[in-house]
Order: C-alpha cells, then structure tokens, then sequence
C-alpha cells in the first residue's frame, strides 16, 4: 500500500515511475486481458469491474508519473519527460479501448447476441411454414416467399426422396428466391398445387410443376414487376427481370396472349384469370 502511495504522491524516480510502475504494469495488465478472452463467454459484472478498475489505474499510472517529473525532474530538463509521459498517456489510452473493446465483445451479453445474418434468417423463417405431409409424398409451403426458403426447401426434399408434389398457398414474395424453388421443382419432376392462392412470385414457382392443379375456389393471381418490391437492390433492371420471367413462361406453354395481360397488370393489382382462362392457357393442366 505505501508504494502505491509513495507513486501517487510522486517521491518516486520519474524512471521508475514510467518503466516499472507505468510500462510494466501496464504490459501485465495486457497479458492478463488477453488471457481472459479465453475463457470466453464472462459474465458481465466482471467485464464491467475490470473496465473500472484499468480505468483506475490508468489514473494512478499517469498521476503519479507527472507529479514525480514536475517534483523532481531530470538531468536533461522537464519538458523531454513531459512530452514523453504525453505520448506514452496516448498510446495506453489506445490499447486500453481496444483492449476493453476486446474483452467486451467476450462476454455473455456480446456473445448470445445474435448476428445480423443469424436475425435476417430467423426473422425470414418466421414468415412462412414448410412441412412434408405424413405420407411423405407432399411438401407444402405457406406464406411469404422470402430470403432462405430456397434453401430450406432443398434441404427438406433432400430428407424426404419421396416427395412428388408441392402445395403452394401464398401471396408471392422474392422473384429471386421464387426462381430458386422453380429450379428444384423442375429437377425433380414434382407436380404443383395451388391452395387458397398462389399470386405474384408464386406463380412462377406453380408453373414449374409437371402437373398444375387447384382447387375450384383458389385464387391465382398475375401482375408485373415494378421496383417496390426491390428498393433495396440498386442495380436491380426491372424491364430485364420482366423480359427473363416473360421468356419463361412462354417457355412452359403459356401463349401470349395470356403473358401479355398477366404483366400488364401493375402492381398492386393482380389479374385472375377465371378458371376457364387457366385452362384454355395451360396454367392448370387437370
């Protein structure tokens, strides 16, 4: 405790002072930081008291090493140590907030944290529900078709071989995505079913099946694309999109006629065919 003193008061060398109780601790104080990311996650309240404690000691540090120059001096005069106490105060203030930025992002708080992919990806999730039936023949998809449904629909056709049919039931979603699953569908053969509705984006997902069916009150419904669906995409070319999916369609079967009304629909608005359109088109096939 007196040495303690004895550095604060500056009776101490200026020497002493900064190698020994400045640069020396200061390096322990490094080492034992480091070694604490170890043990990563720390719980919080210790986090928080060995910030107040560096703190505390930087204080002492820088307090008691200009009292020992202004008190004592030196041989080649005051200013040099001064300015060299300035630099050195600079340079422990640095590696102390990267040293406390470090230690703060090991502990349980930082580290339960979700990152933003993990939160993108559970907030996606949320909204829509993919489920195989219990015969194992049917997958169905219900809701938004939004970022990572893509790649959960692979992973569960990849678990469930005997799928032969998808059931859609949703309002559309990601163009993007939506072509990810037509890939899918078209590699295994799967036939299609819309329930409920199936419009915008889901539509493109509906005709990737080999048999299109839906039930006599489900809606499907058509429009084109425009760039509220894709604000956040700058590059985003909403003719040449338009042009791709158009080009698809006619590809499965869809005569012009019918691709021509379905794009001419802006958005909001959704054209839907009646029932006897969807057949006379090729949109249902049974």
């Amino acid at each position: 405790m007196r040495y303690f003193q004895t550095h604060w008061r500056g009776d101490q060398p200026p020497i002493q002072s900064f190698w020994v109780n400045a640069v020396g601790l200061r390096l322990f104080i490094i080492a034992t930081f480091l070694a604490l990311t170890n043990f990563a996650p720390l719980p919080i309240v210790v986090v928080v008291t060995l910030f107040a404690s560096d703190l505390l000691l930087l204080v002492w540090q820088a307090t008691g090493y200009f009292r020992s120059v202004e008190r004592q001096g030196t041989a080649l005069g005051a200013q040099l140590p001064i300015w060299g106490g300035v630099l050195g105060l600079v340079v422990a203030v640095f590696m102390m907030i990267s040293l406390w930025w470090g230690l703060w992002l090991a502990t349980d708080v930082i580290i339960e944290q979700e990152s933003y992919s993990e939160r993108r990806a559970r907030e996606n999730a949320q909204q829509y529900a993919l489920y195989v039936s219990p015969s194992g023949t049917d997958i169905h998809l219900e809701g938004t078709i939004t970022g990572g449904v893509t790649k959960a629909f692979r992973t569960m056709m990849e678990a469930h071989p005997g799928v032969q049919t998808f059931h859609l039931s949703s309002e559309g979603g990601n163009i993007f995505e939506a072509r990810g699953l037509v890939k899918l569908v078209e590699a295994r053969a799967l036939n299609t079913n819309a329930v409920d509705q199936c419009s915008s984006a889901c539509t493109l997902v509906f005709m990737a099946g080999a048999a299109r069916t839906a039930a006599q009150n489900t809606t499907i419904g058509f429009h084109g694309y425009t760039l509220e669906s894709a604000v956040n995409l700058v590059l985003f070319d909403v003719e040449a999109e338009e042009k791709r999916d158009r080009a698809y369609l006619s590809d499965r079967g869809l005569p012009s006629w019918f691709i021509e009304k379905a794009f001419a629909t802006r958005p909001p608005a959704l054209w839907m065919p009646s029932r006897e359109e969807l057949f006379r088109a090729g949109v249902l096939t049974k």
